[in-house]
């Protein structure tokens, strides 16, 4: 979906950190999330908060 014209400038700096090889190791990280998820007995919240955490620090670091 489009993004909020009043997010808009947000949202580009934040993108703008973002380069195609961390993207989409980002996509991974949140695919093998989603996968733990449906196959580990673990709290889905636990590791999805633990995704999220490792993508912030990521982030952080840019």
């Amino acid at each position: 979906p489009p993004v909020f014209f009043k997010r808009q400038p947000v949202v580009m700096k934040a993108v703008a950190r973002w380069r195609e090889p961390a993207i989409m190791a980002a996509i991974e990280r949140g695919l093998r999330a989603e996968a733990d998820c449906k196959r580990t007995g673990a709290v889905p919240e636990a590791i999805v908060r633990q995704m999220l955490l490792g993508l912030a620090q990521r982030a952080a670091r840019a």
